[in-house]
């Protein structure tokens, strides 16, 4: 497991998004105890679940992701067949945990820049990149080539904007009755 990539929210992760990150080999052991407990709490219920809910640290990560793996087939999560769908997955989760105020904007597209550099999708993310480079500048009081007509006063609603296309063009269907929330 790539223990490099940190958590990218304080939140529990949703079950696209811990099923994303183990595809990927990212992420805090603890999340999956977090987000088994979430589960339990929503009302999924299964051995293994149960038993990775109650795992108490120091967390042998070989065990919490093998624990994940067999829950993951008792409660029939999607399979994830590609590292391109498993990072698309992970960063529609991240933008629509911003679009729901679980996030900030800096904060999500900090990590949806992050994955971008770090995973070879093409194109897919390049355009949070642009976003977090023109929000950047605009910050720091300077113009911005990044984007076409962004001001300090407009770019939180373009981040939003893009936030909600985003989410129109990737949508978790597949995941929705499977979330805890």
């Amino acid at each position: 497991m790539r223990t490099y990539f940190p958590p990218v929210t304080s939140i529990t992760p949703f079950t696209s998004e811990i099923a994303s990150r183990r595809y990927l080999e990212v992420g805090a052991t603890a999340s999956y105890i977090l987000w088994a407990e979430e589960m339990l709490l929503a009302g999924f219920d299964s051995p293994t679940l149960r038993i990775l809910s109650g795992e108490l640290e120091p967390y042998n990560t070989f065990e919490i992701t093998q624990l994940f793996d067999l829950t993951s087939k008792e409660l029939k999560l999607p399979k994830l067949n590609s590292e391109t769908e498993a990072v698309v997955t992970f960063a529609t989760a991240l933008v629509r945990n911003f679009l729901e105020q679980l996030a900030t904007s800096a904060n999500t597209l900090f990590w949806l820049t992050e994955l971008d550099g770090f995973y070879n999708v093409g194109a897919e993310l390049f355009e949070f990149f642009e976003l977090h480079r023109a929000a950047c500048d605009l910050e720091a009081g300077y113009p911005t080539m990044y984007w076409p007509n962004a001001t300090s006063k407009n770019i939180e609603k373009i981040i939003l904007h893009q936030s909600k296309l985003w989410c129109a063009k990737h949508r978790l269907e597949k995941w929705e009755e499977l979330e805890w929330k």
